[in-house]
């Protein structure tokens, strides 16, 4: 069964560490755009289960990586 930690959670920390991840700036902008791809990303079927590496997939896929700064 999946544990809270294969979960991403809204947490500035675990937002300032997606963005460290792919190497974008830690801003309050990019932790927002972080946010609402969060949630399109959780009311998307085709990306079930809704866990942490699905969601980096997501960023990739949506382009949203190469919206932020």
């Amino acid at each position: 069964m999946a544990s809270d930690r294969d979960f991403v959670s809204t947490e500035e920390h675990e937002l300032n560490y997606i963005l460290k991840k792919y190497e974008k700036r830690q801003s309050k902008e990019n932790r927002e755009k972080i946010v609402n791809a969060l949630k399109d990303f959780k009311n998307n079927p085709e990306y079930k289960p809704h866990n942490r590496e699905r969601f980096y997939s997501y960023l990739g896929e949506k382009g949203i990586l190469s919206n932020l700064e």
